[in-house]
């Protein structure tokens, strides 16, 4: 079985400083926003809000 792999993809070359950023965001933002749930759970939805307020940031900031 062979997979197909467009050329100009598999020419690029990630450099690895930039996946770990990436990564190490993402991670941020499900941590973030695990606490904002377990927040919720507890009645403080102004610290939830908050927090998901700051992990949609986050996540937008890697889109852009």
């Amino acid at each position: 079985m062979n997979i197909a792999v467009p050329t100009d993809m598999a020419a690029q070359a990630i450099p690895i400083d930039e996946v770990a950023a990436v990564a190490e965001r993402n991670r941020c933002v499900l941590l973030l926003q695990l606490r904002a749930r377990s927040f919720e759970k507890r009645k403080l939805f102004h610290i939830s809000r908050a927090l998901i307020a700051i992990a949609e940031e986050l996540g937008q900031a890697e889109r852009s």
